[in-house]
């Protein structure tokens, strides 16, 4: 959910869809595979780098996964 939250923030300010174009590279605009959206995994195999173009990737990304899984465990 926090990956969906964290679109949701970037897109809606901005009037984009949230549905089109898929997730991609900021950088490249190379369209993220199915592995390379899973949370924190992805992110810790890729080095936090892009896949495709080795741009550096924000630590707002993993941190955003850290604190809504935190949050839904502290629910729980």
């Amino acid at each position: 959910m926090g990956s969906f939250f964290h679109l949701v923030g970037e897109r809606l300010p901005l009037k984009r869809s949230i549905l089109f174009p898929r997730s991609h590279c900021t950088a490249c605009k190379q369209p993220l595979s199915l592995r390379e959206m899973i949370p924190l995994v992805s992110y810790a195999l890729l080095r936090g780098t892009c896949k495709h173009c080795g741009t550096r990737l924000p630590m707002l990304y993993p941190l955003i996964e850290l604190l809504s899984g935190s949050l839904f465990f502290a629910h729980v």
